[in-house]
């Protein structure tokens, strides 16, 4: 039984710091020095046509990582989420953040997970595109 607790313990610590440090936003656009030209949201109004909406990934100690996996999974109801994208950036060392454009083409709900280089899981967030 106490095998069991630390097991889960040790689990719980290692998902807390692997996420420890990233913040996503999600905005339809950023300026030059990444800050949102609207309000940061996690809804958006679907436009009838392919929304672009951009993802800001940041961590102030450092993305440490020199790539960065954005999957994005369409989250049906009652069944398992259909990955609708995998997008890569290549990150340059030492900086604190990037963006990176998703592109939806149709309402819904949205997982979208972001690994580093080592295919670890760094952040997990949700995102909706609401009909008109």
């Amino acid at each position: 039984m106490k095998t069991r607790i630390a097991s889960i313990l040790a689990l719980v610590l290692i998902t807390f710091r692997s996420f420890a440090g990233y913040e996503v936003v999600f905005c339809s656009s950023f300026d030059s020095f990444g800050h949102c030209r609207d309000t940061s949201a996690n809804e958006f109004k679907w436009n009838g046509d392919r929304l672009t909406v951009s993802a800001l990934l940041i961590n102030k100690d450092g993305l440490n990582s020199t790539k960065f996996s954005f999957r994005v999974f369409e989250m049906k109801s009652g069944q398992d989420p259909d990955l609708a994208a995998d997008l890569v950036i290549n990150v340059s060392p030492g900086r604190l953040y990037t963006t990176k454009d998703i592109y939806f083409f149709k309402p819904g709900r949205y997982k979208v997970d972001i690994y580093n280089a080592r295919d670890t899981l760094v952040y997990t967030t949700f995102l909706t595109i609401l009909d008109r």
